[in-house]
């Protein structure tokens, strides 16, 4: 059954022949996520989550060892998202034709964890689309972990 995010990014190609304003999140060693501009709602970025928002640090959760740069707000079906990444580049408007479909990377990405929707052939490399409806599962438990890593770093 299609959802309310899935009929108003139809609607967003429908209405734009075929293009959308992307927005790409570097998240840790080489991974990268193409999203639409419409699913965030703010793209500079912060410093640290808004602190009325639940936040999952989404570089911590591919690279323990690392921590996320700075902060956007995801728009989810069920509540908004504070996500932790490297950094945020907005490339502008891309045709969905210009994003060729690749195959399975192999065990190196494993399609759960990263929450892989679809390989893409991006710019000089790959990019993931990532499976929205999965992440937002996960959301709640990323963010009880990310809690943890961040008062285990105030202590």
């Amino acid at each position: 059954m299609a959802t309310k995010r899935d009929i108003d990014t139809i609607n967003l190609l429908t209405t734009t022949t075929g293009t959308l304003e992307l927005v790409e999140l570097d998240l840790s060693s080489g991974i990268r996520w193409l999203l639409p501009r419409e699913l965030l709602l703010e793209t500079e970025g912060f410093k640290q989550p808004p602190a009325d928002l639940p936040a999952a640090d989404l570089v911590h959760h591919f690279n323990a060892e690392e921590q996320a740069g700075q902060w956007v707000v995801l728009l989810g079906d069920e509540a908004h998202w504070a996500l932790g990444v490297n950094r945020v580049v907005i490339p502008g408007k891309q045709r969905i034709s210009d994003l060729p479909d690749l195959e399975d990377q192999g065990d190196r990405f494993n399609r759960q964890k990263y929450f892989v929707y679809q390989w893409v052939q991006y710019q000089a490399g790959r990019a993931i689309v990532p499976d929205l409806e999965a992440l937002e599962r996960a959301l709640p438990a990323m963010a009880n972990a990310t809690e943890a890593s961040q008062s285990t770093l105030e202590d």
